[in-house]
C-alpha cells in the first residue's frame, strides 16, 4: 500500500511539474507574439504605414504559420504598399508617395536579409515584387493586380494605412 500511495504522489508531482512547464511554454509564446507584432508595427510605422486590426489579424496568422517577424513584415509591407498604390490609381502625387515608401521598405529589407533574418526566395520575390509594384510604367497595374490577387487572404481588408512623414520619422527617432 504504501508503494502504491508513492507512486500515485510521483504520477501527481510530475502531472505538475507538467501543467506548470506548458504554462510556461504558452506564456513565453504569448510574449513572443506579442513582441514580433510590435516588430512588425514599429518597421511598418517606420516605413510609412500604420499597421490596421486586420493587418495585425494577417500578421499574427503569418507568425503563427512559421514566418519570422522580419519575413513577417515583408509580407506585409507588401501588401500595403500594393493596395496603397491601387488606391493611388493613376494620382502622381500619391503614386510618388507609394515610391518613396517602397525604397524605405525596400532598404529595411536589405538590411534584414544581410543579417540573415529572411529567407533569400522570400527576400529575392517580395523585393522585385516592391520595385514592380512601386515603379511608375505600364506594367505597375498589371503587377499590384498580381500581388493582391495572389494574397487573397492578406487583400480581403486593408492591410495598413499610409502616415504622414512625421509620424515614420516619430518612430524612427524612437527606435
Amino acid at each position: 500500500m504504501e508503494v502504491f500511495l508513492i507512486i500515485v504522489g510521483i504520477v501527481i508531482i510530475n502531472f505538475v511539474f507538467l501543467f506548470i512547464a506548458k504554462k510556461q511554454k504558452s506564456n513565453d509564446m504569448h510574449v513572443s507574439t506579442t513582441d514580433d507584432l510590435t516588430f512588425v508595427e514599429h518597421a511598418l510605422n517606420v516605413s510609412g504605414y500604420k499597421l490596421t486590426p486586420y493587418g495585425a489579424g494577417v500578421s499574427l496568422m503569418s507568425l503563427s504559420n512559421g514566418f519570422s517577424k522580419e519575413e513577417t513584415f515583408s509580407h506585409i509591407a507588401l501588401m500595403a504598399l500594393s493596395q496603397h498604390a491601387k488606391v493611388a490609381g493613376s494620382d502622381a502625387i500619391e503614386l510618388s508617395k507609394v515610391s518613396i515608401r517602397a525604397m524605405s521598405i525596400a532598404e529595411n529589407l536589405t538590411k534584414l536579409f544581410r543579417k540573415g533574418l529572411i529567407r533569400s526566395e522570400i527576400y529575392k520575390n517580395d523585393l522585385n515584387a516592391i520595385m514592380a509594384v512601386s515603379t511608375i510604367n505600364e506594367n505597375q497595374e498589371d503587377w499590384i493586380s498580381i500581388v493582391l490577387e495572389s494574397n487573397s487572404t492578406s487583400n480581403k481588408d486593408t492591410i495598413a494605412l499610409p502616415i504622414s512623414a512625421e509620424a515614420s520619422l516619430e518612430a524612427i527617432n524612437s527606435h
